[in-house]
């Protein structure tokens, strides 16, 4: 009788055991279950707009000494200004102001200009990838005190345009204290302006069927004090401190480019009639002068 106890009470905990075991519960605490981690997904990256027009941009000093450098420039068969009609031509140079166009391959004139010897460009982007010779630096001892607080001679920067917006280009950063302006309306006239100042509207917009970028360059003299303005716009006002402008709309240039094209503006020579005397050129001792270089980058 007792063994039968015994065998009942053994029986037990074996059937409690199997219960748990078809009922899929647990008696003893199962050890966690490390799986691999999935590692997360990396962002895809952001896919560039392509209404995005990326423009490589140089403003060029030219030094007095180099002033021939500029003039062989304009004069290098590689260099046209035949982009733009023969009157807006004309009108430009009483100004005092000059435009060329290269192709996607260097002249040695512009490499020269833009402080170069001999490059290599990268087609893929269009970028001036590294230097293919030596290139010998101007000594530090033989820089003046004056000079090395100017600005360098090639200041480069890249820029992404975007159809319809305007970028607004300072040919130099420095003020006039006063410009004196002249032109011809049946008979000499002429304005004085003070605190004045160069700047170049610039926008650009695809061509709808693919040929290229169009290029619309206004030049625009910024002059006086800053003064608040404010426009109701959206039920509401907004308020801008801005310059009076004065836009010379007759010197408005349409140019078309190609990627990898490269456009240059500057002055007619060292010492430009109209507007070209403020707008590229300085009196550092002798007359120093500004040329803006762009090039269309290549998708």
């Amino acid at each position: 009788m007792k063994q039968g106890i015994k065998r009942q009470s053994l029986l037990l905990p074996v059937c409690g055991l199997l219960v748990c075991a078809l009922s899929s519960c647990s008696l003893f605490p199962q050890p966690a279950k490390f799986e691999k981690e999935t590692p997360p997904k990396i962002l895809s990256p952001v896919s560039a707009n392509k209404d995005v027009i990326a423009v490589d941009f140089y403003r060029v000093r030219i030094r007095y000494e180099d002033r021939q450098l500029l003039e062989d420039f304009w004069n290098d068969n590689g260099t046209s200004d035949q982009v733009i009609p023969v009157d807006l031509r004309r009108r430009l140079a009483e100004e005092g102001i000059r435009i060329g166009v290269q192709g996607r391959s260097l002249s040695p004139t512009l490499a020269r200009l833009l402080e170069l010897d001999k490059v290599q460009l990268a087609e893929s982007t269009g970028r001036i990838a590294e230097r293919t010779t030596d290139f010998h630096p101007v000594d530090p001892s033989e820089i003046s005190s004056d000079e090395m607080l100017l600005e360098p001679l090639v200041n480069q920067q890249l820029y992404t345009l975007l159809p319809g917006k305007r970028w607004i280009v300072n040919t130099y950063d420095d003020v006039l204290p006063k410009t004196v302006l002249f032109w011809d309306q049946g008979g000499l006239c002429g304005k004085t302006y003070h605190k004045a100042q160069g700047t170049i509207d610039l926008s650009a917009i695809a061509f709808p069927d693919g040929s290229g970028i169009r290029f619309d360059l206004l030049p625009i003299l910024a002059h006086g004090d800053p003064k608040q303005t404010s426009r109701f716009i959206g039920g509401g006002y907004t308020y801008d401190v801005a310059r009076d402008k004065l836009p010379y709309d007759s010197l408005k240039m349409s140019i078309k480019l190609l990627p990898g094209q490269w456009l240059v503006v500057g002055p007619t020579g060292p010492n430009p009639s109209g507007l070209g005397k403020p707008f590229f050129t300085r009196d550092r001792g002798q007359p120093e002068q500004r040329i803006l270089v762009f090039r269309l980058m290549s998708e």
